[in-house]
């Protein structure tokens, strides 16, 4: 094993978690597909009670077969371990499989979202087809990438978790490979419908929550990564970047003005606005510290901005600095919990990777010396037994990437070596 000159505590934890996931791994009879059990009590309502529940994973990205692919098709690239090959491709075909043979039109989600559609699952393949052309996936990218193109014909959030702002980086990344050169057309078909469902207040762009989100929250326009502005802007970004249209980068700026308009100092944070099904609005707005919502994605989506709008480099970058503040605080006040989650959504190593993120940006070793030092506790704490907590509600057992131990090795891996992993939370076409 390389261990070149990374981190090889990090590395050495990644490994064990691959291997678990490789022996927990169910097969079928021609050792082509598999997947995993998982705790999968993730969806609920706050102060919900959720009984403890275990199921198959599904086949997405964000908490399925996809995801789990993704972080083992990374080991394997770094390590050079078979076994760790053949479980990236049988996840991957898992997942392919089951969104080619469902019937159009009857999945939860829209095609289009990368975290919980056949996109993710495309990008996946995408990823470990680059790698090892002799997979035979390309006949598996051809139709999942028909249905994403379709799905823009179909009722679809726009929002980064479940729509068009999630959709257009993978796009333009997978368009990158001449094969795949029409996902340019599709992320621009994407990034079209964002701005010109925009409503402007001045110099503020806004999209209401129900053309974002289209789910149960009666909620204003969300602030954050996962269905709010940041998440809308940068993807807008990313869009400016490769084609150079202003229209772009101006709905982007909006959508960040909206953003800032909201911004609390005392808090140094900005507001989680979402209202549920049968709770009262509270009188006074609550602030979250997650990848999904609050600073530490807004934290992402500013470094990005940084190199995407460089006229706004400065702008960007003072924001950037003020969110990593607020996140290496609530780092700090996850590590000092018992058994707090340690996943990428909303746990430690979230918030671990966006120290790195911050690192890499901005070029600053304080943050990457604190996404060390809160890797070591983790992994002085659970690596051994490997009961990592996980993103459910009830920190029980989970396999996935942004709820479980894939993701949790995914950043393990990516602070070992993260000019060779690419980063997950926000994906750089």
């Amino acid at each position: 094993m390389n261990t070149r000159n990374g981190f090889p505590l990090a590395l050495e934890a990644a490994t064990r978690l691959g291997r678990t996931l490789c022996e927990s791994a169910f097969w079928e009879a021609e050792r082509q597909r598999c997947n995993w059990m998982g705790r999968n009590e993730e969806v609920y309502l706050p102060g919900a009670q959720v009984p403890p529940t275990s199921a198959a994973l599904g086949p997405l990205v964000y908490s399925g077969s996809a995801g789990v692919a993704l972080f083992l098709s990374e080991l394997s690239e770094v390590t050079g371990e078979p076994a760790f090959r053949e479980a990236a491709l049988g996840g991957i075909r898992r997942s392919t499989w089951h969104y080619l043979h469902r019937p159009a039109g009857t999945a939860p989600v829209s095609a289009l979202s990368f975290f919980s559609g056949a996109l993710g699952a495309a990008y996946v393949a995408w990823r470990i087809a680059g790698r090892d052309p002799g997979a035979g996936l390309d006949g598996e990218l051809d139709a999942l990438l028909g249905r994403v193109s379709r799905a823009l014909s179909e009722p679809h959030p726009l929002d980064l978790i479940g729509g068009n702002a999630g959709a257009i980086p993978a796009l333009l990344a997978m368009a990158k490979t001449p094969a795949w050169r029409l996902c340019r057309d599709v992320a621009l078909r994407c990034g079209e419908e964002l701005c010109a469902a925009a409503e402007w207040q001045g110099g503020v762009a806004v999209w209401p929550h129900e053309k974002t989100a289209r789910g149960p929250l009666t909620s204003p326009p969300l602030t954050g990564l996962a269905h709010g502005a940041s998440g809308i802007a940068l993807a807008l970004l990313e869009l400016y970047a490769a084609t150079g249209e202003g229209r772009f980068r101006n709905t982007a700026r909006g959508a960040f003005a909206y953003e800032d308009s909201l911004f609390s100092p005392a808090h140094g944070n900005w507001p989680d606005l979402r209202v549920f099904p049968g709770v009262a609005p509270s009188p006074t707005p609550a602030y979250s510290s997650a990848w999904c919502h609050g600073a530490p994605g807004i934290a992402l989506a500013r470094l990005r901005a940084m190199t995407l709008d460089p006229e706004q480099r400065e702008v960007h970058a003072a924001v950037a600095r003020t969110a990593l503040s607020t996140t290496a605080a609530a780092l700090e006040r996850t590590l000092a919990q018992p058994r707090a989650d340690a996943t990428l959504c909303h746990g430690g190593t979230g918030l671990s990777e966006v120290m790195l993120s911050g690192a890499e940006q901005l070029g600053d070793g304080t943050y990457r010396s604190l996404a060390e030092k809160a890797v070591t506790t983790l992994v002085e704490r659970y690596a051994t037994s490997g009961d990592w907590p996980s993103g459910v509600l009830s920190n029980g057992p989970n396999p996935s990437l942004m709820l479980g131990t894939a993701g949790i090795g995914h950043h393990l891996l990516r602070l070992h070596a993260p000019e060779r992993v690419a980063p997950v939370l926000v994906l750089t076409p």
